[in-house]
């Protein structure tokens, strides 16, 4: 992450991530991953404790610019990469974790709201109510993940009424022999 080359492949203008700021290319990667419940700057915070640097603590108000800085594909880039790392990383802390010798994948999906374009209303869903002009484009984004080392081992985005086959069949080529896959009713039929 630290490498100039994946900064250059991943960063939206030729200028961004050259001077030397707060927010490196490699911390909002791994911030923007790490993902948070709490309010921006709490998450901030709290971040840049766990790094041991406690000031400057840069504002929620400058995070929001900083993350447009970065292509959404980083994030299919990382998708691949860290799996990858936490089963073949030789010499790491703590073992991986199984389930009586089995890898624990499970499936979450949520829907999204997403702007809309052209481009986005041929590949996703356009969803209407009974009010005239009310239309939304939408989408589900799901992660199909190791439960028990907190890992993500594929993602994806697609229509939300054919969402559930399509992107399940896309997970199911992340998948190893042996593995245990944890359904909720919805995806299990």
């Amino acid at each position: 992450m630290t490498s100039p080359q994946i900064s250059a492949r991943f960063r939206v203008a030729e200028k961004d991530f050259t001077r030397q700021r707060v927010f490196s290319f490699a911390m909002l990667a791994v911030l923007m991953v790490g993902g948070h419940k709490r309010s921006m700057q709490t998450a901030l915070n709290k971040f840049f404790r766990s790094i041991g640097q406690v000031w400057p603590v840069p504002t929620s108000r400058a995070y929001a610019p900083a993350r447009q800085q970065l292509k959404p594909q980083v994030f299919l880039y990382l998708n691949q990469m860290v799996p990858q790392d936490v089963y073949e990383w030789p010499g790491q802390d703590e073992p991986v974790r199984r389930g009586r010798g089995h890898r624990v994948v499970g499936l979450d999906a949520s829907f999204l709201n997403v702007p809309d374009t052209a481009e986005r209303r041929a590949a996703l869903s356009v969803h209407v109510n009974q009010h005239a002009g009310a239309e939304c484009l939408q989408a589900m984004a799901s992660v199909w993940f190791d439960v028990l080392n907190d890992v993500g081992v594929s993602a994806g985005v697609g229509r939300r009424q054919a969402a559930k086959n399509v992107l399940l069949t896309e997970h199911l080529a992340a998948t190893t022999q042996g593995d245990c896959l944890v359904l909720d009713r919805l995806d299990a039929d």
